[in-house]
Formats: C-alpha cells, sequence, structure tokens
C-alpha cells in the first residue's frame, strides 16, 4: 500500500505519518465562546488525533496532530 512503517521498541511494527505544524485552530471562536462562559475547555487529549485532508486536485493523506504543537497554538491565540 506504499505506507512507510518502522519497528516500535519490541512491539512489533507501526505506522509512520507525517506530522505538520498546525497553522491554525478551526474551532477557535467556539472555545473562546465556551472559555467566556465560565467552562473549562478540553481541547486535546493524550493520544493521536488523526486528520484526513482533501483538497481539489490534492490527494488525500494520513497525518497527526501534534498536541503539544496544537496547544502551543491555542495558548498564543
Amino acid at each position: 500500500m506504499g505506507w512507510s512503517v518502522v519497528e516500535d521498541s519490541g512491539r512489533g511494527w507501526r505506522r509512520v505519518v507525517p506530522s505538520p505544524m498546525p497553522k491554525e485552530i478551526v474551532e477557535l471562536d467556539s472555545i473562546k465562546a465556551v472559555l467566556d462562559d465560565g467552562i473549562e475547555v478540553i481541547a486535546w487529549a493524550a493520544g493521536h488525533t488523526r486528520r484526513r485532508c482533501r483538497r481539489r486536485g490534492v490527494p488525500r493523506i494520513a497525518a497527526v496532530i501534534d498536541k503539544d504543537y496544537a496547544c502551543s497554538l491555542l495558548a498564543r491565540r
């Protein structure tokens, strides 16, 4: 299938996908509105979130959103 795989510390093999730097927080307005109402927000949790992006003329690719970089971007916004 053309996947890149690596051995995972003796636990078998796992697929490796790109982890691009996040550029924007799509739900930023919603997060701000909930915070303004005094509600605690959990925007990212442990584990991997996989997104498949499709743009006109661009094939689908699997990627992992790095929660540390995403949280950092959210904090700066």
